[in-house]
């Protein structure tokens, strides 16, 4: 391996040791994780991801993220959850999609009162996409379910920088239970 890679590595793994801020490419590397867990214990159909590179603030374009979104739900199967972290600048969150229910669960460690703009106009597109691609007509809107005052379920995070693990956790959390749904969950 390339001595500047090792480098960059071994910054990002000093990072996240000492609790600093997440960045996109640590999420990407833990979902990685999770995904592989999942594929080795043959429950990959029921979860998915979405590189939060392509969706969040930062790339780009409200339509290219929402096409990039709606390109994953494609391949989602029926009763499939979809992560999707999305980073507003400095703060990190959580949609968990079922496009074919047309639900979306929304988890902020800071339990914001709104939810944010900006993720819920990119996911709203997607799914208009999504529905409009599979042929789905006459559906009603999708149902958006948030964290607020569900603290049970959605820990909230006490410092600054912490959201990045929140929403790491949140995933690991629902994914160490299938059996569980989120509605139980976020309920």
């Amino acid at each position: 391996m390339n001595p500047i890679k090792i480098e960059k590595e071994k910054k990002r793994f000093i990072q996240f040791c000492s609790m600093a801020e997440i960045s996109t490419i640590c999420i990407s590397i833990y979902i990685r994780q999770l995904w592989s867990t999942l594929k080795k214990n043959n429950l990959d159909g029921l979860f998915g991801y979405v590189d939060p590179g392509r969706i969040s603030q930062k790339a780009g374009r409200k339509e290219q993220r929402s096409n990039a979104l709606a390109l994953r739900l494609q391949n989602c199967k029926k009763r499939q959850l979809i992560f999707a972290p999305y980073n507003k600048r400095f703060h990190w969150l959580l949609a968990i999609i079922d496009p074919y229910e047309e639900l979306v669960y929304y988890m902020d460690s800071l339990n914001w009162i709104q939810i944010d703009p900006g993720m819920k106009d990119i996911v709203e597109l997607a799914l208009k996409m999504f529905k409009a691609q599979k042929g789905i007509k006459g559906r009603k809107k999708y149902q958006l379910e948030s964290s607020k005052g569900k603290e049970h379920c959605c820990p909230l995070q006490g410092g600054t920088v912490e959201c990045g693990y929140y929403v790491m956790k949140y995933m690991k959390e629902i994914i160490a239970d299938p059996s569980c749904s989120i509605i139980t969950k976020a309920n």
